[in-house]
């Protein structure tokens, strides 16, 4: 076939995308990609020229300006609110109105409120039911399904890689402002595909990952710019680590044989989380006994083993930073996090638990047992610590004897010991729980302290932890889940409350996150 048959037949290919419903799946597409790698980069212009048309037909079509009817409608709705809020004093100040570019986005309003401000009005706006029907379907179509405009973007690509990069760059500043997110979201999902990415591909990533509005209601755009953040990261550190942790071993090997899809890294994340968790732990436990050592050489081998505590978490802390975004969508993964940050890892906090109910079970069992050398009835007791559940406490006292109102057996008083220490802590978890946090994290500041770690480490590696920057990153992140914790187990805290503070905490990682794969990638253009 020659070169100018090649090219009518690709055309022909690619003309079709016009005719097309935008949202089903597109016919021979395996055709159309091999045959645009055929075609000389010559022919780049002329598709590229078919590609603005098709994202001018795909943007007029009944859909999409349904789509503009809806989200205009919904703003409408969020900005009155906005204003009936600000007038009770229960958000700061009104939206504004007023297009602004940095946004990026046609349907992206420039809101500036907290997360607390934003669950206020969603909460309190008094939207019509149909109309966040409407606002949930075109998202979840957003979320779910792909267009003939990403089949567009890797056509351009195979035909001419740099030439398409230059193409859509040209293209995403001329619009800037009035972006669709479709059509962003395409674009992530082929730049996904590239082996390589240049500086700038990175930069409008990390700009649209960082955009909390879009966070907010276009969460696929977010997803697909950190799925393009995080892949750049991995490679830089790929090239960059040394650990030779069977956890950092894993990861390396899931790079080199191409196997890092989004399932394996949750399961890596899992795993690591739960080491750095045992590792800040770990460290503790040793510096904390560092200063009451009095034999030097025992308090050289803890120097020592504090040190390489620290190393390997500075190592792992790294890796499961880029890799934050696919941590914040697990179950229970922010919070799981934030108790990693302070050293308490799931087995853990089960085991602390654990010792929780065991130590509450000997303060009722020694109450029971007092109560019957004094041959007093346990009714007061169980009633004590029931904490004022009703159905418990006549489960529990039905398990008296009727004439003596005392257990018949051993096993049946072990049985209402087991429940009732199960409800007592409980009921004192909140407590507990907070105390311990707050002595962990008291001692990790005080042992990340610089002053402190010049004491402990050696100067070459104090200077490279300093260059780095990964400590100043976990105190940082530390005193966020620090205060994550604390409002998430307040009893007085209310709902809006808790869901503020986890978005507040997820917020703070993607800071920390984005300055990690910032200093990372710096100025390479590397991406797996």
């Amino acid at each position: 076939m020659t070169e100018c048959a090649k090219y009518e037949q690709l055309r022909t290919e690619f003309v079709t995308l016009l005719e097309l419903n935008p949202y089903e799946a597109v016919p021979h597409t395996g055709k159309l990609y091999r045959l645009s790698h055929e075609v000389q980069p010559s022919c780049f212009p002329d598709f590229a020229e078919l590609t603005e048309q098709l994202i001018e037909t795909y943007l007029n079509s009944r859909i999409k300006t349904a789509e503009y009817t809806i989200m205009g409608e919904f703003h409408e709705y969020v900005e009155h609110a906005c204003r009936r809020l600000a007038e009770h004093g229960e958000i700061t100040h009104a939206a504004t109105s007023e297009t602004d570019a940095s946004e990026g986005f046609a349907l992206v309003r420039p809101y500036s409120f907290s997360a607390l401000e934003w669950l206020r009005i969603m909460n309190r706006s008094g939207i019509p039911e149909g109309t966040l029907d409407a606002v949930d379907a075109v998202t979840e179509r957003h979320r779910q399904t792909s267009s003939v405009l990403e089949v567009a973007f890797n056509v351009l690509h195979r035909i001419d890689c740099l030439n398409a990069f230059q193409w859509e760059f040209a293209y995403l500043r001329s619009k800037r402002g009035t972006l669709d997110v479709d059509v962003v979201r395409d674009l992530l999902r082929t730049w996904r595909c590239q082996n390589t990415l240049p500086e700038e591909a990175l930069r409008w990533a990390r700009e649209w990952s960082n955009n909390i509005n879009v966070q907010r209601l276009w969460p696929a755009v977010t997803q697909e710019a950190d799925a393009v953040l995080r892949l750049a990261g991995l490679r830089a550190w790929r090239g960059s680590a040394t650990g030779r942790q069977s956890c950092l071993m894993h990861l390396r090997l899931l790079m080199e044989k191409r196997r890092h899809t989004d399932t394996a890294c949750h399961h890596w994340l899992d795993t690591a989380v739960t080491e750095v968790g045992n590792r800040i732990d770990s460290f503790m436990s040793i510096t904390r006994g560092l200063p009451r050592e009095t034999n030097s050489q025992r308090k050289e081998r803890r120097r020592n083993a504090a040190t390489r505590e620290l190393v390997c978490i500075e190592q792992l802390f790294l890796p499961i930073l880029v890799q934050a975004d696919l941590m914040l969508g697990m179950p229970a993964g922010p919070y799981r996090f934030a108790l990693a940050l302070l050293g308490i890892s799931q087995r853990e906090l089960a085991e602390w638990r654990e010792k929780l109910e065991e130590q509450a079970a000997t303060i009722i069992r020694r109450l029971l047992i007092e109560n019957l050398k004094h041959d007093s009835a346990p009714l007061d007791t169980i009633r004590r610590f029931c904490l004022g559940d009703d159905v418990l406490f006549q489960r529990l006292a039905n398990q008296l004897d009727l004439l003596t109102k005392h257990f018949d057996s051993v096993e049946q008083r072990e049985k209402t010991v087991s429940e009732l220490a199960v409800n007592y802590a409980s009921y004192r978890e909140s407590e507990m729980l907070g105390k311990e946090l707050t002595k962990r994290y008291r001692h990790l500041m005080r042992t990340l302290h610089v002053d402190n770690l010049r004491r402990l480490l050696g100067d070459q590696q104090f200077e490279a932890m300093q260059d780095a920057d990964t400590l100043s990153d976990l105190s940082a992140l530390a005193g966020h889940a620090r205060r994550f914790l604390n409002r998430r187990r307040d009893l007085e805290t209310s709902v809006e409350d808790m869901l503020s503070a986890e978005t507040e905490f997820c917020q703070s990682i993607r800071t920390s996150r984005l300055h990690v794969i910032q200093a990372f990638v710096g100025g390479k253009t590397s991406v797996s």
